[in-house]
């Protein structure tokens, strides 16, 4: 679990990066970040769009069905495991 002094740190590494962004990066929740981006009045940008964010279930779904992958290819990599 990342510490309000690592997002701080991350958001002044990465300006342009969302919570999104940085949770992923931290491997902590974007809830966590976006709480200490409110209590340290920090300016991270907002996501305009879930397909901006390349780590959102919408933006994998995206590349996945321009790969033409389909759920039941998905599923069958799961099972291999």
């Amino acid at each position: 679990m990342a510490n309000k002094q690592q997002v701080i740190d991350c958001h002044m590494q990465h300006p342009k990066w969302t919570c999104s962004e940085i949770a992923h990066a931290l491997k902590c929740t974007p809830e966590y970040v976006n709480s200490c981006k409110r209590r340290y009045s920090l300016a991270i940008p907002r996501a305009i769009n879930r397909s901006d964010n390349p780590h959102s279930i919408l933006a994998l779904g995206q590349a996945a069905k321009a790969a033409g992958l389909t759920v039941e290819m998905i599923e069958q990599f799961g099972s291999r495991s």
